[in-house]
């Protein structure tokens, strides 16, 4: 995930033997650690348990998952659900201080021919909405929360909330944009372009 001082912060997982992998939905731990440079201290924060299909031959990821340290390296901001949620832990404490969510309209999903010959020949259950949440940044003291929405003329929907869980604005990217990166107010975007091109775009944010 980062480095926090003189620790790596690291996400350890372990599968579960394949006996117990039946087809159906597991948790599969994720375990956030702290671990000296020279790898002689470790130190476990805390662990997240976000599902994925298990079969004797196959996985799916059922819920997504997203892990980002913070700058200064107080915190980790995470999401491991379908739905609207999102935790914030306090490293020192090792312990989830906070968890919040909005009211959000789901999107449909859409299984497209490969998923649904996965489906059918492991016998995965069948999504019926997309994740909610696609992806995080962080921008200094702020959240920002990529979500399913994506109109076809406005592009993707991106929601903004403080440290502390309280939401503050949301925004469509643009049509043909791809968020690579938010500092202070500067934004950098690859952008698609007529020809099929694919440019890098930098941007201000004004106001």
């Amino acid at each position: 995930i980062g480095v926090r001082g003189d620790d790596l912060v690291l996400i350890q997982t372990e599968f579960p033997p394949l006996s117990e992998r039946t087809g159906k939905l597991i948790e599969l731990p994720l375990t956030v650690i702290l671990l000296s440079k020279d790898g002689k201290a470790e130190r476990p924060i805390v662990t997240f348990r976000p599902r994925h299909f298990m079969g004797p031959n196959a996985m799916r990821v059922w819920d997504n998952s997203f892990e980002l340290l913070s700058k200064e390296g107080k915190y980790i901001v995470g999401s491991h659900n379908l739905r609207y949620s999102i935790e914030i832990v306090d490293i020192e404490q090792a312990k989830i201080v906070r968890s919040f969510n909005r009211k959000y309209q789901r999107v449909k999903h859409v299984e497209d021919d490969f998923e649904k010959d996965f489906n059918n020949k492991y016998g995965a259950p069948t999504m019926e909405f997309e994740s909610d949440i696609r992806g995080l940044k962080l921008n200094g003291d702020r959240i920002w929360v990529r979500t399913s929405t994506n109109d076809q003329k406005k592009g993707e929907l991106w929601d903004v909330f403080s440290m502390d869980g309280k939401f503050l604005d949301n925004f469509y990217l643009g049509s043909g944009k791809t968020l690579l990166k938010a500092d202070g107010d500067i934004v950098f975007v690859t952008e698609k372009n007529a020809d099929e091109t694919i440019a890098l775009v930098k941007y201000r944010i004004i106001g």
